[in-house]
């Protein structure tokens, strides 16, 4: 984000503050229940949302040199994507073509030249090429060349890479991700440096898990003692960007810079900026000294009330010396510990009480404008989608009155 852009959120913050308010939506938004709890819309998200979606996978510097990779499950399918000899990516179904299990274990890598299945050792290369088959003979008539790792889509650009689960689909990051590219650029994700992950397994819905990003009206009481020391309750701005948006939280000490000249303003020093990529990212970049990328993934479980958190942390820089690495990681396992003990806490005891059944709906307020965007957006794409699976003729039908 360029210096001009990072001052006025700062005025916009200053302004809700001095008026005691924050961002608002036009109205209220009343959110059906069943968007957390219906199996059905669960495995219709899935397909559109995670299957059919461009997902963001990693940034560029954790594919750094030829034969580095990553593995990416969120999809639901296991997905392999390596750096080529060219600088390009592959990514392939991270599935044998022998009898079906997952061929490459962990979780990232380098310098790889090959990857063997740990079953009967059948061996790809990076570009996903069958090259070796363990007593070959068992084998004859069987084409090596159209046994190798099965593509899917995977595209690199402003520092991020995207893949999809559904072989021959095309990612178009500019289309996907309209200004949110550029803009996530200039904070120079693409050449951060990974320092820890770790999941959070939950039983709530994977929304649940990622509306606990998209607010802070619940500082003050969830968050008393640790969010709410730090950030002011019930302000943030809110900006659209196309399916995605970009909030500011500012910090408690922010009114500290109305006593400087605005050259000296060091907006991250004073504020957070949380980034919702569509579908499923909440990116948070803090930090003016240290400056730091947060990655929460959140993906769908094994059913409706369950879901994962993959919660990564990126530095700009390589942190060499050991105390700040220590402190990173200290930082890192405190905000690990707000999300799994305060944020999931709470919504964990709200997956269960919708199996009583006795209260279908929720509403979001106006001063939850990211919120609405999200829900909203969500049940607008799964109708059209659904929309779209019914056969013309019956639509026109439909469409006429026809019976």
């Amino acid at each position: 984000m360029e210096r001009p852009q990072q001052l006025d959120v700062v005025k916009r913050l200053h302004r809700l503050i001095e008026g005691r308010t924050t961002d608002l939506a036009p109205q209220p938004f009343e959110r059906d229940a069943s968007a957390y709890d219906d199996p059905a819309r669960f495995e219709h998200e899935k397909d559109l949302f995670f299957r059919r979606t461009p997902l963001w996978a990693g940034f560029s510097s954790d594919l750094k040199q030829p034969g580095d990779f990553i593995t990416h499950d969120d999809s639901g399918v296991p997905i392999l994507i390596v750096r080529q000899e060219d600088g390009t990516l592959g990514a392939y179904m991270n599935i044998c073509r022998h009898r079906g299990t997952r061929v490459v274990l962990e979780t990232r890598g380098s310098g790889h030249d090959c990857f063997r299945c740990p079953y009967h050792g059948w061996t790809y290369g990076r570009n996903g090429r069958l090259m070796g088959i363990p007593f070959h003979q068992g084998f004859e008539g069987v084409d090596k060349g159209s046994r190798g790792l099965v593509s899917v889509p995977v595209a690199e650009k402003y520092g991020m890479v995207f893949v999809c689960a559904t072989p021959g689909m095309h990612i178009d990051l500019d289309e996907h991700l309209g200004p949110l590219g550029p803009e996530l650029e200039s904070w120079g994700v693409g050449r951060t440096c990974r320092i820890h992950e770790k999941p959070l397994d939950s039983p709530v819905n994977w929304k649940f898990a990622l509306d606990v990003f998209a607010e802070g009206y619940h500082f003050t009481v969830l968050h008393r003692d640790t969010i709410a020391m730090m950030t002011h309750n019930n302000v943030m701005t809110f900006d659209r960007i196309g399916r995605h948006y970009r909030l500011a939280f500012p910090s408690l000490d922010i009114g500290q810079l109305r006593s400087k000249p605005e050259h000296d303003w060091v907006p991250l020093d004073h504020l957070s900026f949380v980034y919702y990529i569509y579908p499923n990212i909440s990116l948070n970049v803090t930090g003016a000294k240290v400056p730091t990328v947060r990655v929460f993934s959140i993906v769908p479980g094994q059913h409706v009330g369950h879901s994962v958190t993959h919660h990564k942390l990126y530095c700009a820089d390589p942190v060499e010396a050991p105390a700040e690495r220590e402190r990173l990681l200290k930082h890192f396992d405190y905000m690990h510990r707000v999300v799994e003990d305060e944020d999931h806490s709470v919504a964990v005891r709200t997956q269960a009480a919708l199996s009583a059944r006795a209260q279908r709906t929720f509403v979001f307020g106006r001063n939850e404008p990211s919120l609405i965007h999200m829900h909203r957006q969500y049940d607008e794409l799964l109708a059209e989608d659904a929309e779209r699976q019914v056969p013309a003729e019956v639509r026109s039908r439909l469409h006429s009155g026809a019976r």
